[in-house]
């Protein structure tokens, strides 16, 4: 999201609560931004080979999304005056387990002003399970030839977020100071 979208978000007098929904595997999220680019399917996956991934691309998208994450979660903190919730996309598909699962979609759900238990489980079982997701390593391998290469590349930006704590939207919000209107 742009910075003037999240000022206009954030400063917005009938927004009672923010969602600030985050990638933290960023070769993961990397390489479904060039690939859904690429293919023009931003909601489904493409079976057709595409030939190679574009390496520089590939790498371009991955430092622009590690230098944004904690600049627009900087920024919505700081302007924002209505309580944040945060949430990694990969807690939200289970990636680390169903207890990390649980945890982030009733976070995620009650942010949007959703309770209702049952719906929130049934989202959980249904769409978001882990087993919904549509590109995985498979996937990437049946569409480009040098998808290998390609996740080479990307292997020093593995576990960024967790190597640098301090960048990471739930450390930035962690002491959120809620203003009033």
């Amino acid at each position: 999201m742009s910075a003037a979208l999240n000022h206009r978000l954030v400063e917005n007098s009938n927004v009672e609560e923010i969602l600030f929904l985050y990638r933290r595997d960023v070769s993961a999220y990397a390489m479904s931004m060039v690939t859904a680019s690429l293919t023009k399917e931003w909601h489904g996956a493409s079976s057709s080979p595409i030939g190679d991934m574009p390496i520089k691309r590939l790498l371009q998208t991955a430092e622009r999304q590690i230098m944004e994450i904690p600049f627009n979660a900087t920024l919505v903190k700081s302007a924002s005056a209505v309580p944040i919730t945060c949430v990694c996309y990969e807690d939200l598909y289970g990636s680390n387990g169903s207890d990390f699962q649980n945890k982030a979609a009733y976070r995620a759900f009650s942010a949007l002003g959703i309770t209702d238990i049952e719906f929130i489980e049934e989202s959980v079982k249904n769409m978001l399970s882990p087993k919904k997701k549509y590109k995985t390593d498979t996937y990437y391998k049946e569409i480009f030839e040098n998808y290998e290469t390609a996740r080479n590349q990307l292997k020093e930006l593995v576990g960024y977020f967790e190597a640098c704590p301090m960048e990471l939207p739930e450390t930035i919000f962690e002491n959120q100071k809620i203003g009033s209107r």
